[in-house]
């Protein structure tokens, strides 16, 4: 726990993140919609990184969510890939360093939001470690990829407000 406690974040160049999802995550690559590329540190050594920006429909995505809000009002994580020799709950500390950082330095962000890959497994727990909302499973879009003999949606989504107070 006491390395997890000395993580601190900061921005780092894309290429940077882009090398270091090659090697550990298993997704290989970063979607090219990155604005803002997050490195998790411990000390000097870079032990994580993050992707924040939009998915492929920028404006479409976040209105079917939020109908008032517009893409200068939300990230999307699109890459969260930690070491995996870091401890237990690591991610879910970076995801809170990287809230804070943002909300620091983009109030206007006001809604932080991504998706769980549930053809992988995974069920969000990093984000429900971090007090993230539930947003359920896209049905409607099962449904259209069933009909269609396409594979199930990615996953569920989650969600978390990036100020206090803050629901859209």
């Amino acid at each position: 726990m006491d390395r997890v406690l000395s993580y601190h974040v900061e921005p780092v160049p894309r290429s940077l993140m882009a090398d270091f999802v090659a090697a550990h995550h298993y997704a290989v690559r970063v979607p090219p919609h990155c604005l803002l590329p997050l490195g998790c540190f411990a000390g000097g050594d870079l032990v994580g990184v993050a992707s924040w920006g939009y998915g492929v429909r920028p404006r479409h995505t976040i209105q079917r969510l939020f109908p008032s809000l517009t893409t200068t009002d939300y990230y999307e994580l699109n890459r969260l890939c930690m070491l995996d020799s870091e401890p237990r709950n690591g991610e879910s500390h970076f995801l809170r360093l990287c809230r804070e950082y943002i909300r620091q330095r983009e109030p206007g962000r006001v809604v932080l939001f991504s998706w769980a890959d549930g053809m992988r497994g995974k069920p969000g727990f990093v984000y429900q470690a971090d007090n993230w909302l539930y947003g359920g499973y896209p049905h409607r879009v099962l449904r259209h990829r069933q009909e269609r003999g396409g594979p199930s949606p990615a996953g569920d989504h989650a969600l978390r407000p990036a100020r206090p107070g803050v629901h859209p």
